[in-house]
Order: C-alpha cells, then sequence, then structure tokens
C-alpha cells in the first residue's frame, strides 16, 4: 500500500509525516540568532511519524497474503516477535483444580474453583453451567475489565448478568479476577491492583507482567478444553475493556478459541500509544512494527476465525471511527482469505462497558456461529453478593498459605536470570568482554548500527560555541552544542546527564580545561508512548551518544564519553561497548549499582526499570566489563535508595571488572566514592590528561 493511502484511510494527510531531514531545515529561520529558538518537530510528532512508517510496512506484508500458506507465515512471525516482548510464558505447573462449592440457580449453576496456574500462584474462578445434558455444550471464556470486584461485578454494565444469560442459553462460562482484581489483591489495600508498579517491575526482568495474565487464560483454557461437557471445537473467548485486551491477545495466540469478541478495545495503534489510561500489561514495545504485536497485527493472528469486533458509540477511550478503521483493515484479509462473512463490527449507543446493548450482539453472533437456535436475548438475573460467589478464605488468595504474587514471582525469576548470568563469571576476560558486547547488541535494532549522524545546519553563536541540528536517527533529530576551543585534534568529550541544564553548567565548566564538550539535548515524552514505539528512553540517548562520538571523531582521535545519573551513565556504557575503539576515556558518575535492586520491595516504580529485558542479559555491575577503552572511571556509584557506595563496596561491587582490565592489560578503573559538582575539578583533569 502506497503510504499516501495508507494515511488517508486513517483520516490523516502527509503533512502528519516528517519527511526526514526536510522537516529540519532552516529554510525558514530569518536571522542565526534565532536558530536558539528553532522550532524542529516535537518528539511526540517523531514517534508518531516512525510509528505510521511502520504500520504502513506492515500493512503492505498483509497485502500480499492471498493463501493460507502465506497467512500462516505471516501468523507465526507475529506470535513469534509477541512472545519475544513479553520473555516468553511461564512454564506450566499442575493446574490442581480444587472445587471449593456449587450454587444451584434457576436455569444454571455457579462452581468456585481454585487453580494454580503456578505453584502457589492461585487463581479463583467461577464456572457457570447449564443443565446437565447428554451432548457437550459450546464455551465461553471470559476475562474480565478493570473492576475492582473482579468476577464479581454486578453494577452498571454488570459482567454477571453476561454470565448468567450466557449459561441459561446452554453454554459453559468461565470467568476468573484478574491479578490486582477482586480475590487477587494480593498486597492489600496499601498499593492497590499494583497493575502499574508491578508492571514496571517485570519490564526488565524475565517475564513482562502480561505473561502472567496470558498464563492464567491459557492454563484456563487447557481445563475447559478438558472438561468432559465441553466441545473443544466450539469455544470462544469475550471481554470488555481490560477483558477486551485479554480477549485479543488471547485469541491471537491460540487457535483454540474458535470465536472472538473483543469489547470495548480494539483501536488503532497509534491510538493506544496515545492512551494515558492503557495499563503497564499492554506497554509491549515496537507496536506497530512489521509483525509487531500491535493491533493490526493481532487481529490478523485471529483471521479467518469468526470475530465480532463489539464497540460504543460514546466511547471516549477507545473511538468508533478508530474502531471502524481497524475492522476495515482487518475484514480487507479476511476477503483475500475468502472468509469476508466471517468478521463483522457492531457500534451500539453507550459509553464504554458491555451494557445490555452490547451483549445482546454478542449473544446473536455466538448462536449464529454456534448453530444454537436460541433467539431471545431477554436477561432476568439476581446478581449474587460478591462474599457468595468466593473462592478463597475471606475472598483473598493472600490468606491462602504459601500464596505467591507476582512480586515473589519476579523474585524468583530474577534469581533465575541472576544464576544465568553467572556464565559471564565463569569464561576468559576476553570473551567475557565481548559477550556483554554482544548482549548490548541484542537489544539494538540493526539500523541504529548503521546510521550515521546527519548534520542539517550549524551555526556559530560565539568563537568557543556551536549549534549543530542533528539527525541522531532516521527520522529523530536534536540541537547538539558544541563548546570550546573546537581546535583540530584537541580532546572531544560526549557529555550526557539526567539533566539538560545540569549538563550545559558542567559543559562550560569542562571546556576551560582546554576541552571540547559534544553537549547533546535530550527530549522526553512518556515512557509509553517510548516503548510501544519501540524508541525507549534507554535507546534514544544511547543513539545521541554514539552520534555525538562519531561527530567528535571527524576531527579527532581523542574521544571520550561522560554519563553522570542513573539513566546517562547506562547510555554511555552501552554506547561505549559498541564503540570502545573510537573512546580513549570513559566516566560512569553518580550510576546505579543494580536495576535488579529496585525491585527489592513490593511498593517500588522507577523509570530505570522500563528498560524491556534488560536483566534477561545484564545487569548494571556487568555492563562496563563491555567498554574496553583504554581508560575507565567512576565515581559515586549509588545503591537504590541514592546512598552512595563507600570505596570498599566499589571495589568488592566492581571486583570482576578489574580481573577483567587486568587480565586484558588494560589500566584496573579508577573508583571514586564520592559525588557531586564539585566533583568537575577532578574529572576534567583526568579528561584532559592532567592527572
Amino acid at each position: 500500500m502506497e503510504l499516501t493511502s495508507f494515511l488517508a484511510d486513517r483520516g490523516l494527510s502527509r503533512r502528519h509525516l516528517l519527511k526526514v531531514g526536510a522537516a529540519c531545515t532552516l529554510s525558514s529561520v530569518k536571522g542565526m540568532q534565532e536558530f536558539q529558538h528553532l522550532e524542529i518537530p516535537s518528539l511526540d510528532e517523531e514517534l508518531r511519524a516512525y510509528q505510521l512508517q511502520q504500520l504502513s510496512a506492515d500493512q503492505r506484508l498483509r497485502d500480499r497474503i492471498h493463501s493460507f500458506r502465506s497467512h500462516a507465515k505471516y501468523v507465526e512471525r507475529v506470535r513469534e516477535r509477541f512472545l519475544d516482548c513479553l520473555g516468553g510464558l511461564p512454564d506450566k505447573a499442575h493446574l490442581k483444580p480444587r472445587k471449593v462449592g456449587t450454587l444451584h440457580r434457576d436455569g444454571y449453576s455457579v462452581e468456585k474453583w481454585l487453580f494454580q496456574t503456578l505453584p502457589g500462584f492461585y487463581v479463583t474462578a467461577n464456572l457457570y453451567l447449564p443443565p446437565a445434558a447428554s451432548h457437550r455444550h459450546p464455551a465461553v471464556l471470559s476475562p474480565i475489565g478493570h473492576a475492582p470486584p473482579g468476577k464479581a461485578y454486578a453494577i452498571n454494565d454488570n459482567y454477571q448478568a453476561r454470565f448468567v444469560t450466557l449459561a441459561r442459553k446452554g453454554y459453559v462460562v468461565l470467568t476468573w479476577d484478574p491479578l490486582g482484581q477482586g480475590e487477587r489483591e494480593s498486597y492489600g489495600a496499601k498499593t492497590g491492583n499494583h497493575h502499574y508498579v508491578q508492571g514496571y517491575q517485570c519490564m526488565a526482568s524475565k517475564h513482562h507482567l502480561l505473561s502472567y495474565f496470558l498464563h492464567d487464560g491459557i492454563c484456563l483454557l487447557d481445563y475447559l478444553c478438558d472438561r468432559p461437557d465441553v466441545d473443544q471445537e466450539r469455544i470462544a473467548c469475550a471481554g470488555c475493556s481490560g477483558g477486551g485486551a485479554m480477549t485479543n491477545y488471547l485469541s491471537a495466540l491460540d487457535d483454540r478459541i474458535a470465536l472472538a469478541v473483543p469489547t470495548s478495545w480494539i483501536a488503532e495503534s497509534t491510538l493506544l500509544t496515545d492512551d494515558s489510561g492503557l495499563h503497564t500489561e499492554s506497554w509491549f514495545t515496537g507496536l506497530c512494527d512489521p509483525h509487531g504485536p500491535g493491533t493490526d497485527q493481532l487481529l490478523a493472528c485471529i483471521c479467518p476465525r469468526p470475530m465480532l469486533i463489539l464497540g460504543n458509540q460514546l466511547d471516549s477511550e477507545f473511538p468508533p471511527e478508530s474502531m471502524h478503521r481497524c475492522y476495515r483493515t482487518i475484514s480487507k484479509l479476511y476477503g483475500q482469505l475468502g472468509s469476508a462473512g466471517q468478521v463483522e463490527y457492531r457500534n451500539v449507543p453507550t459509553r464504554h462497558g458491555f451494557w445490555p446493548e452490547a451483549r445482546s450482539e454478542l449473544y446473536r453472533f455466538l448462536n449464529k456461529h454456534f448453530e444454537i437456535d436460541q433467539d431471545s436475548n431477554e436477561e432476568h438475573v439476581e446478581p449474587e453478593l460478591e462474599e457468595t460467589l468466593f473462592c478463597a478464605p475471606n475472598g483473598q488468595v493472600r490468606n491462602i498459605s504459601g500464596s505467591q504474587t507476582v512480586h515473589t514471582l519476579n523474585q524468583i525469576a530474577m534469581n533465575e536470570l541472576a544464576t544465568d548470568r553467572l556464565v559471564l563469571h565463569q569464561i576468559s576476560p576476553k570473551r567475557r568482554a565481548a559477550a556483554v558486547q554482544s548482549r548490548v547488541i541484542q537489544r539494538m535494532s540493526p539500523d541504529a548500527l548503521k546510521w550515521n549522524p546527519k548534520i542539517h545546519e550549524a551555526i556559530t553563536l560565539s568563537e568557543r560555541h556551536k549549534q549543530l541540528l542533528v539527525e541522531y536517527e532516521l527520522g529523530f533529530n536534536t540541537v547538539v552544542d558544541v563548546i570550546g576551543d573546537q581546535v583540530k585534534g584537541s580532546r572531544a568529550v560526549v557529555f550526557l546527564s539526567d539533566s539538560n541544564s545540569f549538563s550545559r553548567e558542567c559543559a562550560a565548566r569542562l571546556a576551560e580545561f582546554g576541552l571540547t564538550v559534544y553537549l547533546p539535548t535530550m527530549r522526553s515524552t512518556s515512557h509509553r508512548k517510548e516503548i510501544l514505539a519501540g524508541k525507549t528512553w534507554l535507546h534514544r540517548r544511547r543513539q545521541l551518544v554514539m552520534n555525538c562520538a562519531m561527530l567528535a571523531a571527524r576531527i579527532t582521535r581523542q574521544v571520550c564519553a561522560v554519563g553522570w545519573g542513573w539513566h546517562a551513565s547506562v547510555a554511555v556504557q552501552e554506547a561505549a561497548c559498541m564503540q570502545s575503539e573510537l573512546y580513549t576515556k570513559v566516566a560512569i558518575i553518580s550510576n546505579l549499582d543494580s536495576i535488579e535492586s529496585l525491585s527489592d520491595s513490593v511498593e517500588s516504580m522507577h523509570s530505570m526499570q522500563l528498560i524491556p529485558g534488560f536483566l534477561r542479559t545484564l545487569d548494571l555491575a556487568l555492563l562496563p566489563l563491555g567498554i574496553t577503552s583504554p581508560e575507565l572511571y567512576i565515581a559515586g556509584t549509588q545503591r537504590h535508595d541514592s546512598t552512595p557506595l563507600d570505596l570498599d563496596a566499589m571495589q568488592s561491587h566492581y571486583a570482576l571488572l578489574m580481573h577483567t582490565r587486568s587480565r586484558l592489560n588494560r589500566p584496573s578503573p579508577i573508583l571514586v566514592p564520592h559525588q557531586g559538582a564539585e566533583h568537575l575539578e577532578m574529572l576534567g583533569s583526568w579528561l584532559s590528561g592532567d592527572v
């Protein structure tokens, strides 16, 4: 599909897409001094443009699907990419299903079950059953939205009404409490449902938070398939809002789901990226990439199975116009596979939720495709009290001895990863350095390694101050200040800190030591947008450092790099791992000792945790092993509570680093157990070669 028509199909025009470079020219600037106030596209605009380009590329892949064989190959790639983003799913354990009670009601019954989808990881579930019959029943797997009471929610769009009505129509319905809701509020009222906090803690770890949600759903699907009263060929999945997301994800991954009804959820990936209410279980990287885990791609994995996309006319979070565009896109693929009649879109005149009008559409669609001869959609439901549906002691799994939470499971997962990383201790120093560099490359896109910085314009503000407008990655731009004498062959320093204003203060002082300082301006947006676009804060900061180093290398062979602060120091270390031949000196100041340590407390939430999959390859004590530059300087390393390590603690923390550099005939790193602006004098002297 041509990019112009792709944009037009989404109600956009080419002005929404930044032409690389052209958006960054200075043709509109009247005078040189206005350069300081140059308006370049915002980072949000650049991310959106990048996502639209990626979506267009993915659409071209789907346009070439005209057989079930080519479709199967596409689906395989999307599922692979999705699971890779999540770190895979936990290994299955015996569910140990235990029925703890039964409610007998008019025309149906409700069984109360406890499952263990992982040892000690309890799932509370209600199984709604029609009257006993000799034949197998169709079934509906029913993930739910974010209502605090979980599966027992019975006001407004009333979850129970749907379950009861379906059971009376002859369906087996299995619903359960999601993590942090209903009977699975594992941490108590103090920490709430913790979708965000545990989402942060899991992001860098072995399993993304969504892995635990999906694992629960797939294990319960296993259980449904094993029941003798369930027709395995007629299992549907239907949920609303957060349950609509789970319906989309589960149905995309598991072909045992014969029919899907994602409700109050489907929206374009770019709209999800902008949705500030999006929970962290839906934050996975590269949403719009070709074969990425975005809306269109996951819907394509459900095709050509029957699917009803249900929306609400008054839903501002998942607006009908965006949902309808998604429907048009996926219905095209259904048509290419000769299955146009299998997909429908309905938009009911309500606000967000599974209201009676939406439930009526669900019943109609299920009956049609599962060939149930029952036209009546009347609902006569007396909701149960929340405590009547309890499965766990006093309505909370935390009351079960030995019960696990996402936090405790993540602690186990991090211990497993730490054990896996011990292999780096057991190989030779030369292989160790190369292995760390290789692990850094694993998290980098191939394009990021090939890119050379492009200077779109340069302006001299004073004899010792120049500004460059630099495209540091295709379609991504920033201003780089070059401060100092800028004499060819003089020593250059790429300086990055966690604060632009602090960086400017430091650059001015370091320039007094005869250094030429390259100072990239960091531009920020929400971490959610960065992750979903596949351009995380670490990715972009690392690219800034690497590109400034390449610019400096055009005029000198003596390039140094300084990373000051928790975020900047990681970016500089990764850049130095990739460009070790480029740097003569690398300084890491006020850095964090361990990302893993940020998850010690159940309440800990810090943006440093938002590096997808980081701990699957390294933790911070291992990262400098990949820096083979002649000289290395580390000062003011901090614990997660910001207290600095003393010299003995630093020597212990970096013992493997010192051993590695010694065996590689590199000078031992200079370890300095203090920090602060007053440290600039010592740093400047070291960088300039005076000490």
